[in-house]
């Protein structure tokens, strides 16, 4: 597979060194992580599609713990064309600046379980709308 190029506004990002096996996604703006271990969602400069044959592994960088920094982990599909976002969480309240760098994108090529005629169209979640897990809100929990 040849080296993964996405596109963050009009230029084309590349891992940050020759032996990088993610690349560092920076927040596009501030975020704010006002409750202890409340999911909240970041944003990115960078969008897709991804390589055909690939899947994005959205991982912490080994430093996230450092700063107290839970990434959830996600998986981008080849064919999604939106806004990479990244879920993450913290045990404590923290505001986090635009240009932070806790999470990577790690390329994989796949091997195809089977063809479907369906065409990616949404966000978090998209492909299963039926399930009900999690339709809570905070204060449902706590």
């Amino acid at each position: 597979m040849q080296l993964l190029q996405l596109f963050r506004k009009n230029q084309i990002w590349s891992p940050a060194t020759k032996g990088s096996a993610g690349i560092d996604l920076p927040l596009a703006e501030d975020l704010e992580l006002g409750y202890p271990h409340v999911v909240c969602l970041g944003s990115t400069d960078f969008y897709g599609p991804l390589p055909p044959a690939s899947v994005g592994l959205l991982l912490p960088r080994s430093s996230a713990h450092k700063h107290k920094l839970f990434v959830v982990p996600g998986v981008i599909d080849s064919d999604y064309e939106g806004q990479i976002k990244i879920q993450v969480h913290s045990p404590v309240p923290q505001s986090l600046k635009k240009g932070d760098c806790f999470a990577q994108l790690l390329v994989l090529p796949y091997l195809s379980l089977g063809e479907s005629d369906r065409i990616h169209q949404g966000g978090f979640g998209s492909t299963d709308t039926s399930t009900t897990i999690g339709k809570g809100t905070y204060s449902d929990y706590y």
